[in-house]
């Protein structure tokens, strides 16, 4: 669990310290998945568990059409699985070069700016 609740612009200087920046970048994607990948997950998931309802919702409503509501939901959670897949990759990866440029400020830096990149491609 302290894996999971890691400061990773602590980490970043610290690594940086000990390996140079190339060696903390190269070391900082496993860090950034790991200290990252705990609040992307409960994001997706509660977001989930909004659509679940949202169909339960629009089924009783309306029982004649639960082929399109089901749709609507596979759509959703599609959409929703790749927009957060992309940017966790994308956040990991963004955090990983913040830190080549400048550890610690960089790698949040980094971090925000593939998040937001993931965010927007999809």
């Amino acid at each position: 669990v302290p894996r999971l609740l890691k400061d990773a612009a602590k980490s970043a200087v610290r690594k940086a310290a000990r390996h140079g920046r190339l060696g903390a970048g190269r070391r900082m994607v496993e860090t950034a998945a790991l200290s990252s990948g705990l609040g992307y997950l409960s994001n997706w998931l509660v977001e989930e568990a909004c659509f679940g309802a949202q169909y339960i919702r629009e089924r009783r409503r309306d029982p004649s059409a639960e082929a399109a509501h089901r749709r609507k939901w596979k759509r959703q959670s599609a959409n929703a699985v790749l927009g957060y897949g992309a940017a966790y990759a994308l956040a990991t990866v963004g955090m990983a070069l913040g830190t080549v440029v400048k550890p610690g400020w960089g790698t949040i830096v980094g971090g925000a700016a593939g998040d937001l990149v993931g965010i927007l491609l999809l």
